[in-house]
């Protein structure tokens, strides 16, 4: 048995829908959820430490550091000196300390150093394998990380008992300090929670809304190395149209994964986002959007999962569907920035969200042959999807190929196969690839 088709063409916007469905229809859905855990910052505790009358002193900076005004975290040009220190935390455990600094330092020494408490009494342990984006405070003006390594046996201690509240405070000085010429300013300073600490904010309601809908609540976002956000679809889905009113104003590079069957996470194989992560798009938010249509090969385990997220308001989340998440890997700039302003839908399949070419008898497809009158100068892969079930495979033709009796084996196998039972529906769509493909004929075979 073989299914013969003619197709006039085969492109990222072919189709009735101009979505690449060239057999068959999907209609937009609705996402289950969307969160996120890019954050803000936690609150900030802050002191200086400053040793210059031979005793030391304690100034509370906490607010300082949240106020975007500039001041010197270990002390002025003419009074720091090598014991003098800069002390932080948080409510919970520190990954990462982000600082802009306004003034750079201009000093002899050789670097930074940070200690922990491990006896609960003084600053006795020195972290190792710390990461000092700053370079000892002495970079020009901007936001710069410093990454933590895990802290382990890091306790609640005070600098001063009974005067400065106990926490687990990191305390950070310029390691064998020589000379001052100009002590570093600063104007603002962000603690990022360890992962295990880390809340989630709900924004589904936004996503979901209308496409057209041009109406936001403004925030501000940090995003950092790691924050990710979670998708959840209805049922296996191929891609997600994207409205984006305004993008992000810094690149964010980020991965893209799915939740397999066996609680994995595992990269979404052929995934194509013209948005780039949302960081393309208008710049400023305005009447309408620029829509993107992001595309992806549905890999034969991805499965419905439950999962369960910490949120922001201090309740949890539980949500079931098929997962992706794209956590960040690179940043162009660090500092907050204004979020992007965005609508989506899903492309799932499932009985009441799709159709396509219903089969009265079981079988499954094994290979496909091709004739091109019009080939494409790039690689095009195509989808074969079995709408029932969601389950799927993609075979390429290759670039400039018009024939299947060009590629070896005169034919291509199917891997996996396609297996549709009676009364299933096949759906056929441009899955990646950036040429046309133009007066196809495609021949599906089951043997």
């Amino acid at each position: 048995m073989s299914l013969d088709l003619r197709i006039a063409e085969i492109s990222s916007t072919a189709g009735n829908d101009s979505d690449g469905v060239v057999r068959g229809s999907v209609a937009q859905s609705l996402m289950v959820t969307s969160l996120t855990n890019v954050q803000m910052s936690s609150i900030v505790y802050a002191y200086r430490k400053d040793t210059e009358t031979g005793f030391s002193q304690f100034t509370d900076l906490s607010t300082n550091s949240v106020s975007d005004v500039a001041f010197e975290p270990f002390g002025s040009t003419a009074n720091l000196s090598a014991n003098d220190a800069f002390i932080l935390a948080s409510d919970h455990e520190v990954k990462e300390i982000f600082v802009r600094i306004t003034t750079p330092g201009v000093l002899t020494c050789d670097g930074i150093e940070i200690l922990i408490s491990t006896d609960g009494i003084t600053f006795n342990t020195t972290l190792t394998n710390v990461i000092d984006g700053t370079n000892a405070f002495s970079n020009a003006a901007g936001v710069y990380r410093i990454e933590l390594p895990g802290e382990t046996g890091h306790v609640d201690s005070s600098p001063v008992p009974g005067e400065i509240t106990s926490r687990r405070w990191h305390l950070v000085k310029f390691k064998n300090l020589t000379s001052v010429t100009t002590a570093p300013q600063i104007n603002r300073v962000w603690l990022i929670h360890k992962d295990e600490n880390i809340t989630y904010s709900d924004n589904t309601d936004s996503v979901n809304a209308s496409m057209t809908d041009n109406v936001f609540v403004e925030q501000t976002v940090f995003p950092t190395i790691g924050s990710t956000h979670y998708y959840a679809f209805p049922f296996l889905a191929y891609g997600m149209e994207t409205a984006v009113f305004r993008k992000f104003p810094v690149t964010l590079t980020r991965s893209t994964e799915y939740l397999a069957s066996d609680g994995t996470w595992k990269t979404l194989p052929d995934y194509v986002d013209p948005s780039n992560g949302l960081t393309n798009g208008p710049a400023t938010l305005g009447t309408t959007a620029i829509n993107y249509s992001r595309r992806w090969t549905i890999p034969s385990d991805w499965a419905e999962k439950t999962l369960q997220f910490p949120m922001s308001d201090s309740t949890t989340k539980t949500v079931t569907g098929y997962f992706i998440r794209q956590p960040i890997t690179a940043i162009s700039e660090y500092g907050p920035i204004a979020r992007a302003l965005w609508r989506a839908r899903g492309r799932a399949f499932g009985v009441n969200n799709a159709n396509g070419i219903y089969h009265r008898v079981a079988t499954t497809y094994r290979a496909a042959t091709f004739d091109v009158n019009i080939p494409s100068t790039s690689d095009t892969n195509i989808q074969l999807v079995n709408i029932n079930t969601g389950k799927g495979t993609t075979f390429t033709i290759p670039a400039n190929t018009s024939s299947s009796g060009a590629v070896t084996g005169q034919r291509i196998d199917l891997s996996p196969t396609l297996e549709l039972r009676a009364g299933d529906s096949l759906l056929i769509a441009h899955a990646s690839g950036l040429g046309n493909l133009g007066d196809v004929e495609l021949r599906l075979q089951n043997g």
